[in-house]
Parts: structure tokens; sequence; C-alpha cells
């Protein structure tokens, strides 16, 4: 069942599996996320692509306010968008994420009965 909670991880990797092709990535990409404010969505956007078999993910440390306080260069353009004009649509391409791509590391969640178990062994 879906929760109605906020931020929630996706119940199926048919569901990130849509989600990651929306975005134009595809299994074998380095991905770098970042925020804006702080680094709280970044990290979830690691942990997320983690637990769902990303193994090339980066955040970028300090967001992109640290990256503009160095004095780096920066676009603005949308991301998706960009990403379907330079290379196509990634939802029908041969290369596009399927849910069978995607290896769930359930050793990098713990649901609530867990945790709480871990509080009485402590």
């Amino acid at each position: 069942a879906e929760s109605s909670l906020p931020h929630m991880l996706p119940r199926s990797r048919e569901d990130f599996a849509a989600f990651a092709r929306a975005l134009g990535i595809r299994p074998g990409d380095k991905v770098l996320v970042y925020s804006a404010n702080g680094l709280v969505g970044a990290a979830r956007a690691w942990w997320m692509l983690r637990v769902f078999g990303f193994d090339d993910v980066a955040m970028l440390d300090g967001g992109t306010n640290a990256w503009e306080t160095a004095g780096l260069p920066t676009t603005t353009y949308d991301s998706v968008e960009s990403a379907d004009s330079l290379e196509g649509s990634h939802e029908d391409s041969a290369d596009s994420i399927r849910a069978e791509d995607l290896k769930m590391r359930s050793e990098l969640v713990v649901d609530l009965d867990e945790v709480l178990q871990m509080q009485k062994e402590d």
C-alpha cells in the first residue's frame, strides 16, 4: 500500500524505473545529485539511487551554494528537456532503464519494527 507520508521510498522497482526514465537516467550512468538550499534533498536522492542499485552516485558537497561561492561556472536549463533533446527520448529507447535493471539493496532500508527492536537491544 502507498504511504500517506511525504518523501517515502517508492514501493516498487517499476515505480522507481519510471521515475529514473523520466529524468533520463540509464543503467550504468554516473549520477551527481545536489541541492540548492542545504543537502537534505540531495542526500535523500543519493540514498534512493543507492537503494535501487546505482553504484556510481555522488553528492555535491555544499550544494550549488558552495559551487557558486567558489566561483565555478553554472548554467540554467530544464535538465529533463535537455537530456531528451540531446539524446532522444529515453522512455522507449533500447538503453532506457527497466525495473529488472534495478537491484534492490534491502540492507539499506529498515522498517519501524526493526528500529524498535534495535532500541530494545541497546
